[in-house]
C-alpha cells in the first residue's frame, strides 16, 4: 500500500498568510480508483499571485501543483494531488507538505 501523510507549513509566530482547507493528511495513490487524489483549496487573506508545491520531509519539492495562480479571498485555488512527481513516478511513502509562495514576496 501506497501511503503519503500530510501536515501544513508555518513559520512559527508569524500570522497564516495562506490557509489549506480539505487537505487528508492521509491517502493511497495506489490506481485503485480509493483514496486516489488529495483534492484541497488554497485561501489567501489578500489577493496575490501564488506557487503551490509538495514537499518532502527534507523540504524538496516532488511535485509543483500551481505556478503563477491568482488567489483571492472570494476566489480560493482548488488543487489536487495524485502521489506522483512532476516526472510521473509514484512518491513512497513518507510526510509530505504543502508549500505555498507567494511569488511578489518570496515567502
Amino acid at each position: 500500500m501506497i501511503a503519503a501523510f500530510f501536515t501544513a507549513q508555518r513559520l512559527k509566530g508569524e500570522p497564516a498568510v495562506a490557509r489549506v482547507e480539505g487537505l487528508k493528511h492521509v491517502f493511497s495513490p495506489n490506481g485503485d480508483r480509493f483514496k486516489d487524489i488529495n483534492r484541497f483549496l488554497v485561501e489567501l487573506r489578500e489577493r496575490a499571485e501564488i506557487r503551490v508545491d509538495v514537499v518532502d520531509a527534507s523540504g524538496d519539492s516532488v511535485r509543483r501543483l500551481a505556478d503563477d495562480a491568482v488567489v483571492s479571498p472570494a476566489r480560493p485555488l482548488q488543487l489536487g494531488w495524485n502521489g506522483r512527481t512532476d516526472e510521473g513516478r509514484i512518491v513512497p511513502d513518507g510526510r509530505y507538505r504543502v508549500r505555498v509562495t507567494l511569488r511578489r514576496e518570496g515567502e
